[in-house]
């Protein structure tokens, strides 16, 4: 997996280095996840980046970290001991995703949408492939540094669970 986030991000950078012209972004974005199925709602936090490459869209790339709080329900004990199997997602795990980007331009700030975004999970005991949409707004107090608001939806299918989250930080732009 570190070969797959490694190749990710040369390839992110890479694309930056030889367009023509633009902007990319970095940006850290702490927040908190509404979950449904097994997973708990809990802390998020991703590093996002992409390069524009002209006014309007892009490419997007992100880490996603999610503590991975997995609610297995009422554990009767001594009575039903857990099952391995159940006990097997008690670990934090990482989304990798990547996907387009549109945005628009509005005086300072700009409204973007991340049309859909492919991803895999890693760290957890079962890796599994993911998809998922986001949408937010950047505000840039100067030429370099701003606000980022984002809300996000990611569905990791094999686990049945939707995340829904929320995250707010700072973005730098390139």
């Amino acid at each position: 997996m570190k070969k797959v986030l490694m190749f990710g991000l040369l390839t992110l950078f890479g694309i930056a280095l030889f367009a023509q012209g633009g902007t990319g972004y970095i940006s850290i974005l702490p927040g908190y996840q509404f979950s449904s199925g097994d997973v708990d709602s809990n802390f998020v936090a991703s590093l996002d980046g992409g390069y524009f490459f002209n006014d309007y869209w892009g490419l997007h790339m992100g880490v996603i970290y999610n503590e991975g709080k997995f609610d297995f329900g009422e554990i009767l004990l001594p009575t039903v001991p857990p099952v391995l199997s159940d006990l097997e997602y008690k670990d934090s795990f990482y989304i990798f995703e990547i996907g387009p980007e549109l945005a628009k331009e509005i005086g300072n700030g700009q409204i973007y949408w991340q049309i859909v975004n492919l991803g895999h999970t890693f760290g957890a005991e079962d890796n599994q492939w993911s998809y998922g949409t986001a949408a937010g707004y950047r505000y840039h107090f100067n030429d370099k540094w701003g606000v980022n608001c984002q809300a996000a939806y990611h569905r990791v299918d094999d686990w049945d669970t939707d995340h829904w989250d929320v995250r707010v930080g700072l973005t730098f732009k390139f």
